[in-house]
C-alpha cells in the first residue's frame, strides 16, 4: 500500500512530467508548421519521410539511374533489392540511419 503522500508526489512529478511533454510536444508542432509552411510543396514528400524518420530517399539498389540492364537473375541482386525496397517504406532500426 502506497501512502497518501507519497502518492500525491508522484502524481504532482508524473503531472510536471505531462506538462513538460506537452510544452515539447507544442514546440515541435510549432517548428514543423514553421518548416512546411516556408518549404516548397514539391518538397513536401521529403518533409513527410524525414518527419517519419524514414532515409531521404530509396538506396543505392533502387535507383533507376544506377541500374544496368540485363537479362541475367542473379539470386543475391533479387535480395538487395527487396531489402533495400523494404528499407526504403520502413523506419530504420533503433540505433542506425541511413
Amino acid at each position: 500500500m502506497v501512502a497518501p503522500e507519497q502518492a500525491a508526489e508522484e502524481i504532482a512529478a508524473l503531472r510536471r512530467r505531462v506538462a513538460e511533454l506537452e510544452a515539447a510536444l507544442t514546440a515541435r508542432s510549432r517548428q514543423i508548421v514553421l518548416l512546411l509552411d516556408r518549404l516548397p510543396a514539391e518538397l513536401y514528400p521529403v518533409a513527410e519521410r524525414v518527419l517519419a524518420g524514414l532515409p531521404l530517399a530509396p538506396r543505392y539498389a533502387v535507383q533507376p539511374e544506377n541500374w544496368a540492364e540485363s537479362t541475367d537473375l542473379v539470386p543475391a541482386d533479387v535480395e538487395e533489392v527487396l531489402a533495400d525496397l523494404w528499407a526504403s517504406t520502413a523506419p530504420p532500426p533503433r540505433g542506425r540511419r541511413s
